[in-house]
């Protein structure tokens, strides 16, 4: 086995300790709370919603940098490897600092899962950054251009997310918009970084606007779905709907996540089908609308 497999095993292994550490331990606080099955509804308080989905939002972060560790070093960009292995580690730690904070502790099985993947996410690192990589012209994270239009269009879909959010209500929790559009098709005008931006600052406005508890769910979820709706910039037409369907996906199965621990496995269902078909599904076509007849009147952006 070369050092390149076994970067790949490594960052694979972190990824899937940190799940399971992370599932051990909610499950765990759930069961000191009475609650001994996901597959019924969920009646937490206010402070334990707030403390799971946290946990999970931790999780998901850093399982996200881990995987897009495993994208760049099928690229070899080994240096953002190993930047993506040594950031992941933060959530990693707030995980156990937030457990402290709100007097939960982490079972031993749990506890051992979490040290495994930190030792291994920060191996990956220090391989990441010790191995010969491909050669990229250094360049800003944005450019002053990206910067003015994510402003602008994060501010657009704030505004979407909040008028439709205040019309349609959710019986489920949370509230039903169609601002993704906007997400969608900043990504596929101006690739990922302004739709990764665009989705996490406009959602996290109108989160905040809305008053919506559990608003850093919100920052993977349609981070996320920004930055992989961004590889759809100049494709065609099928390709850009493909991407915009895996990315609803994605959004629609992190809030998934989160809502299996916090409502119960019945009114979770519900808020997935209403966040994949009816929130994204919808915001996808008017999106591609959107996109095509923008690219139309000015292609300068492609």
């Amino acid at each position: 086995m070369n050092k390149p497999q076994l970067l790949a095993i490594l960052l694979s292994a972190a990824l899937l300790f940190t799940l399971v550490s992370s599932t051990i331990n909610i499950i765990s606080v759930l069961q000191g709370l009475g609650i001994s099955s996901v597959f019924a509804e969920i009646k937490l308080d206010s402070f334990g919603k707030f403390y799971v989905s946290l946990q999970l939002t931790l999780t998901a972060l850093s399982v996200c940098m881990l995987a897009f560790g495993i994208y760049f070093w099928r690229k070899r960009l080994m240096r953002r490897v190993g930047i993506l292995a040594a950031s992941s580690e933060v959530p990693q730690a707030a995980s156990i600092v937030c457990a402290l904070a709100f007097g939960f502790g982490f079972p031993a099985t749990g506890l051992m899962s979490w040290a495994f993947g930190v030792t291994l996410s920060a191996t990956a690192a220090v391989m990441g950054f010790i191995m010969p990589a491909t050669e990229v012209r250094r360049a800003p994270i944005m450019l002053p251009y990206e910067i003015a239009v994510s402003s602008v269009l994060s501010a657009l879909t704030a505004v979407v997310m909040i008028i439709t959010g205040a019309l349609v209500p959710s019986p489920t929790g949370g509230y039903t918009h169609i601002g993704d559009m906007i997400v969608f098709a900043a990504a596929l005008l101006f690739g990922s970084k302004v739709g990764g931006v665009t989705g996490i600052i406009g959602s996290v406005v109108a989160d905040f606007w809305l008053a919506y508890p559990r608003w850093y769910v919100s920052i993977p979820a349609h981070g996320l779905e920004g930055i992989i709706t961004g590889f759809g910039k100049n494709k065609r037409l099928p390709i850009q709907a493909l991407l915009c369907a895996c990315a609803g996906f994605v959004m629609a199965s992190t809030y998934f996540y989160v809502n299996v621990f916090i409502k119960g496995y019945p009114l979770a269902v519900i808020s997935y089908a209403r966040d994949l078909f009816g929130q994204a599904g919808v915001s996808m076509i008017l999106a591609l609308i959107i996109t095509k007849s923008a690219q139309k009147v000015k292609p300068l952006w492609r």
